[in-house]
């Protein structure tokens, strides 16, 4: 998590899913943004907890988080870990670079290893969104960030996004096969139920 003291906002960065574009276009008008801690991919609760432990009132903070649709997000994670994930003793990456992509999603959505959780074990604090949380989709990043940051929050600043730490793969849809995609599907059910993909 990144935290701006001078606007209290703070950009929740879910891996794969534009979150190092996200964090360099918000440090260009929020120059005291900084990392809350030095391992980025905790479950936003523990981000919240350490900033509350350094006296952030977390209740009124203005929250950020992206999300990508979750076919295209475990393409783009299989492709990451496969090519430039750091695999010592970590089977979930060891798993990507040994196993075809079907196989590789059966796997990952049975994984309880913690950089496998999906975007309600991320972004839940007691089992509900945080009331100040905003939920920006990579397919409509652009909109949605002006959409909240200029006219929700009134900040009042030009939005793009440079592309950054992008995975190299094709179309996700040439990944899948019925059964593969049904897995993914119901192991992200929270983020359909939410409304944010069909």
């Amino acid at each position: 998590m990144y935290y701006s003291a001078s606007s209290r906002i703070a950009f929740y960065h879910v891996h794969k899913t534009g979150g190092t574009s996200v964090k360099v276009f918000l440090r260009t008008c929020l120059s005291d943004l900084h990392a809350v801690d030095y391992w980025p991919h905790h479950p936003m609760v523990v981000y919240l907890d350490i900033l509350a432990r350094r006296g952030v009132d977390t209740t009124q903070l203005r929250l950020l988080a992206t999300v990508r649709d979750p076919l295209e997000h475990v393409v783009s994670i299989y492709h990451f870990w496969r090519t430039k994930g750091r695999g010592a003793g970590r089977d979930h990456i060891q798993m990507a670079r040994d196993l075809p992509f079907s196989e590789f999603v059966r796997y990952y959505v049975t994984c309880r290893h913690p950089d496998c959780r999906v975007y309600d074990e991320l972004l839940e604090v007691g089992g509900t969104v945080p009331p100040g949380l905003r939920i920006l989709r990579l397919e409509h990043l652009v909109p949605d960030m002006e959409r909240i940051l200029n006219h929700e929050w009134g900040i009042d600043v030009p939005v793009s996004f440079p592309h950054s730490n992008a995975s190299e793969h094709g179309p996700a849809s040439e990944h899948y096969d019925p059964e593969t995609a049904r897995l993914v599907r119901e192991r992200y059910a929270w983020v359909y139920r939410q409304g944010l993909y069909l």
